[in-house]
């Protein structure tokens, strides 16, 4: 195994371990740490027999075993930034719920309007 490989696979098995403390720590769910042992494990049957791409990207009709490396990890990417996007999204409606809610429970009880000025 050549120096690059050790050192790539060493990244990933450090990867690895964190998913899985993330998972014991039950700060991931399920389906995540799935996903991501599944990247990992798959990161690192690459690393270790890199001639299998190659193999695979012409069974699946690409030229190169690096193409098909970088169109699955763009693929990946842009389904976790996709993720990142609806996280965000319900982030921030919660945060307008809690805004929202907290405003109308600093209204005045009455409708008097000097009771807004402090009077």
């Amino acid at each position: 195994m050549k120096p690059a490989q050790l050192l790539l696979l060493a990244f990933v098995l450090a990867a690895l371990a964190r998913a899985i403390h993330s998972y014991r720590q039950r700060r991931m769910p399920i389906a995540d740490f799935l996903f991501w042992i599944l990247v990992w494990m798959g990161t690192a049957s690459i690393i270790i027999f890199p001639d299998a791409t190659s193999f695979l990207a012409h069974l699946l009709g690409i030229g190169r075993g690096a193409d098909l490396i970088i169109y699955t990890s763009l693929l990946i990417s842009f389904y976790l930034i996709f993720r990142l996007y609806l996280a965000l999204v319900r982030l921030e409606q919660a945060i307008t719920e809690v805004v929202r809610a907290i405003a109308l429970q600093q209204l005045p009880e009455s409708g008097d309007p000097s009771a807004e000025q402090g009077e």
